[in-house]
């Protein structure tokens, strides 16, 4: 918004991201607990540029596991490519979005006290600002609607408005 293409006071945190470990070969059942497991390689996406990497080194750095596996970890441009590395084999775990996973289920559900909130937000751009579609939509993720689909979708929902 420092750019002023955002309107002021615009901006609404309309859903909140899940992180996950996932694997197809390891056993999750112990939750955080197969991160001691023997494996090669542990995927998360690029911490510099993706939320939900930030959060899984957050996450392993609260769990006092940071250290001992970052020789293991390997960096995937985005949180979709950890999936896939996950999926071709070429980690064997890896810390993805809840969101992504649909009806998969050997993953542990990071607990949320464990990184920051991966809020995803939306703003009013001052092009769209008399656009009654943008208004319309803007208002439309705050529905009951919206914040069904928003769970349905494997996201949290913010504990108010606003970022």
């Amino acid at each position: 918004m420092a750019e002023g293409l955002a309107v002021p006071g615009s901006a609404v945190t309309y859903a909140v991201g899940a992180l996950a470990l996932y694997s197809t070969t390891l056993d999750l059942s112990n939750g955080a607990a197969a991160l001691d497991a023997v494996f090669d390689r542990l995927v998360i996406a690029d911490p510099a540029s993706a939320p939900y990497g930030r959060a899984a080194v957050e996450t392993l750095t609260a769990l006092g596991k940071y250290q001992a596996i970052s020789a293991k970890l390997v960096t995937g441009a985005n949180i979709s490519q950890a999936l896939q590395f996950v999926e071709s084999g070429n980690a064997e775990l890896g810390f993805v979005a809840v969101s992504q996973l649909g009806d998969r289920q050997n993953f542990w559900l990071v607990p949320a006290a464990l990184h920051q909130p991966i809020n995803q937000d939306a703003v009013l751009l001052e092009r769209g600002k008399q656009d009654r579609v943008a208004l319309s939509f803007m208002r439309f993720l705050e529905s009951e609607e919206a914040r069904a689909i928003i769970r349905a979708d494997g996201y949290g929902l913010p504990d108010r408005a606003g970022p």
